[in-house]
């Protein structure tokens, strides 16, 4: 739970649109990693061949440890209300405020990972850590369920590995759900 919490120094480069704002966000729990490609797969064979048409190629990857990238939104969305009738338990994505708020709890900049602390342009597997939360703020873009102010689109929070430090927007990018 964050009640009146300000965007410390290390992450408003990340986080310009809210550096004057409090942030006030209740208890919620937000994975530790990214979703890998082999979780995804088993969502993804689930799908009518229609959404499987739909939803394309670019996520499929050889390592299946990796993370899955080029998802749509309502991809990722679905994959998580799968992952509830899974599980029972009620899995969704976050809001812009509990990325916010996750960031400003476990995120460590120095870790993102972006074009000027790797040497190739190629995504990094994470493994989960205890107690610690990866990739938050780089590696791979994280859907939002908040939609954008013109309601065409959702957010995309943080920033990818192919983006430079001195490009970091700062703002979470408004993106048709269908890419």
């Amino acid at each position: 739970e964050m009640q009146g919490q300000k965007i410390p120094d290390n992450l408003q480069v990340w986080m310009q649109d809210r550096v004057h704002a409090t942030i006030n966000e209740s208890a919620f729990f937000i994975m530790r990693r990214e979703v890998t490609v082999g979780e995804f797969q088993e969502y993804v064979k689930t799908l009518k061949g229609t959404e499987q048409d739909k939803l394309g190629k670019a996520w499929q990857q050889n390592n299946k440890n990796y993370q899955v990238a080029s998802v749509p939104w309502w991809a990722a969305q679905g994959y998580a209300d799968w992952l509830s009738q899974q599980t029972g338990c009620s899995f969704t994505l976050p809001t812009y405020n509990q990325w916010v708020a996750a960031s400003i709890h476990t995120a460590e900049p120095k870790n993102a990972v972006i074009r000027d602390t790797q040497s190739d342009l190629t995504l990094k597997p994470r493994q989960e850590t205890p107690a610690k939360v990866v990739d938050l703020l780089g590696n791979l873009r994280e859907w939002s369920i908040d939609q954008c102010s013109n309601q065409k689109g959702h957010y995309l929070l943080g920033a990818d590995y192919k983006i430079w430090r001195v490009n970091i927007a700062g703002k979470p990018v408004c993106e048709k759900s269908t890419l």
